[in-house]
């Protein structure tokens, strides 16, 4: 086991905390996390030193906090983004960074392109990759296009540029709308586009569709070197939550594979990457909805599959590239995904518990012995059943 590594975590989310255990459970380190504040993912915890930095637009202060935790040190730490903005950052300070930091993380050409979700359509439409029917409104005058759509109403709304849209918070802010009728899309579009947000808004189809699907990657100029496909089980309810995953069964799924595989290659990606695919119940075709440039927020469950991303980024990867096993991730109470899963899903999953095949990323038995922080999973864990059974009602 490697003792010689040092892990850098910007952000204090689910993210940092499941790259975190990564680490630890591969080499026993302790992670440093950089945030502007220390997130309930992360308190409490003895695998975890938190170094508080500046707001994000105060760059050069974060910079130097960084060089300086990094160029005394006799190792080379390796630094990951945790949240859109921190990966961003990440890729557009990788020049200077990438002489104190291993930073496994793609261009900023690349990133410029594909953090913008117009020009990810425009990529898969090249690659012949199908995504969600889509109509894109750059300007509050382009609303009018509500009014001609080539498909029917309702009708998914969503900013292109996530990263951007979160920079502008209004009240009823989403990450996802749903526009049943012309004048609710035209509300939706004036609210984001009032907020100060500049970039494009994406009107598009609403498949049908029961699971939805995510895959994490790890590649080295566009050639993957490790992969790992889930079946998303629930997700997240709350407004800003939506799209974030809580519960995941694994499966070895060649056609998504071999869809993401086409996308990496044809950009020469570099590092971790995330993508979301829907299934359509009706046809059976699944259609590409957005990457990520980073691990996703659910990363711990291609760990837990036997894909520990920590080992992945240190050492590299010599097995399959899609990872086979099987198993069950959540990051919320098993009984709430239970109590709305299907009657399959739900045998499946008491059968991947019975066979020890069950993780969640916070229940981490050797971070596990400080009451403070027992107290906090009894919190979380309370927050989340009551989160779901309001929705219930």
């Amino acid at each position: 086991m490697q003792s010689n590594v040092t892990p850098v975590l910007l952000g204090a989310d689910l993210n940092c905390y499941s790259m975190a255990r990564a680490f630890h459970e591969a080499y026993g380190v302790i992670s440093h996390a950089f945030g502007k504040c220390k997130l309930g993912a992360i308190k409490y915890s003895s695998i975890i030193k938190f170094h508080k930095i500046p707001p994000l637009d105060q760059k050069e202060q974060i910079m130097n906090a960084l060089i300086d935790f990094a160029k005394n040190r006799d190792d080379k730490p390796y630094i990951f983004g945790c949240t859109d903005e921190y990966a961003l950052f990440i890729i557009e300070n990788k020049a200077v960074l990438s002489k104190y930091f291993a930073c496994p993380s793609p261009s900023a050409c690349v990133a410029q392109k594909y953090s913008d979700k117009t020009l990810f359509y425009e990529k898969c439409d090249e690659l012949f990759l199908p995504h969600p029917k889509t109509v894109v409104v750059p300007t509050p005058d382009d609303a009018y296009l509500l009014g001609s759509l080539p498909f029917d109403y309702p009708v998914i709304i969503k900013p292109a540029c996530s990263h951007e849209y979160w920079h502008h918070p209004f009240d009823n802010m989403r990450k996802v709308y749903v526009a049943h009728y012309r004048a609710d899309g035209e509300r939706i579009i004036s609210d984001i586009f009032e907020s100060g947000y500049g970039k494009n808004i994406l009107i598009q189809e609403k498949v049908n569709y029961t699971y939805q699907y995510v895959a994490t990657c790890l590649s080295e100029k566009g050639k993957i070197t490790a992969a790992c496909v889930g079946r998303v089980l629930l997700g997240e309810i709350t407004p800003k939550g939506l799209g974030n995953h809580v519960a995941i069964i694994t499966e070895k799924n060649d056609e998504v594979f071999d869809m993401v595989e086409s996308f990496l290659s044809s950009v020469q990606y570099d590092g971790f990457s995330n993508f979301d695919i829907l299934r359509d119940d009706n046809t059976g075709k699944y259609y590409l909805l957005e990457i990520n440039l980073r691990q996703g927020r659910s990363n711990y469950y291609m760990s837990a599959a036997g894909m520990n991303l920590a080992r992945l980024a240190v050492e590299g990867y010599d097995g399959a590239s899609l990872c086979e096993n099987e198993i069950f991730w959540h990051s919320v109470p098993t009984k709430i995904v239970l109590d709305r899963c299907s009657e399959a899903d739900g045998e499946k999953i008491r059968s991947l518990i019975s066979s020890n095949r069950a993780f969640s990323s916070l229940e981490y038995k050797a971070d596990m012995k400080s009451p403070l922080r027992l107290a906090y999973l009894a919190v979380h864990n309370a927050g989340f059943y009551r989160k779901y059974r309001a929705d219930d009602e």
